[in-house]
């Protein structure tokens, strides 16, 4: 079984363990410091509001300790970050915002279109 990418704390800062990132509820719940009742109604909102597809932000994965759970996407995790009022929340949203521009060595434009009418 491949392994999944993911984001978690260590020592107060962000680190990535690979470029193809999947998480579980329970996992954005410790990345977050939240509830995963608050999760799981940020993950709703995002739904709701056609932020994004469905089929291409949600997966059923088998995890490392042979159960299965509905992972998220980088994408989804990044959306769900701006529904949830937790410092650990904001702290990501400014965490992300600091890696694009220093991947980019410069300022860089962050354009979000949500529209309704997504397909998948």
């Amino acid at each position: 079984m491949r392994q999944r990418d993911i984001i978690y704390l260590k020592e107060n800062e962000f680190c990535i363990t690979g470029s193809d990132i999947w998480m579980s509820e329970w996992e954005l719940a410790e990345l977050f410091y939240a509830t995963q009742g608050e999760i799981r109604a940020a993950i709703n909102r995002v739904q709701k509001d056609s932020a994004m597809p469905t089929c291409h932000s949600t997966r059923y994965m088998p995890l490392e300790n042979s159960h299965a759970a509905e992972v998220y996407s980088l994408e989804a995790i990044i959306a769900i970050s701006f529904y949830l009022h937790t410092g650990f929340a904001a702290k990501f949203r400014r965490w992300m915002i600091q890696r694009i521009i220093r991947e980019n060595k410069q300022a860089a434009s962050l354009m979000l279109c949500i529209s309704s009418g997504l397909e998948c």
